[in-house]
């Protein structure tokens, strides 16, 4: 609980939307893992305060913030 309230204090100092505390928070490298795609072809959706919804190489997912950092809450591939 103390990391989320330092994330919330932090997010609130620097003024950082959604999609900033993904990037500055390895979101984007985490994404990049799961979803078997660069980094360069993902595309971000801030989903609520606390959520971000990725895309890319025919999948998406959405990610939490957590204690621990950005954690897959749910994945799906597209059918092309």
């Amino acid at each position: 609980m103390r990391y989320v309230f330092i994330a919330a204090l932090l997010t609130t100092l620097c003024g950082c939307s959604t999609t900033d505390r993904f990037k500055m928070y390895d979101g984007m490298q985490r994404a990049s893992f799961d979803l078997d795609c660069p980094e360069s072809e993902l595309a971000l959706t801030p989903l609520g305060a606390n959520q971000m919804g990725v895309e890319g190489c025919g999948k998406k997912a959405a990610y939490v913030a957590t204690e621990s950092g950005w954690v897959l809450n749910s994945e799906s591939s597209r059918s092309e």
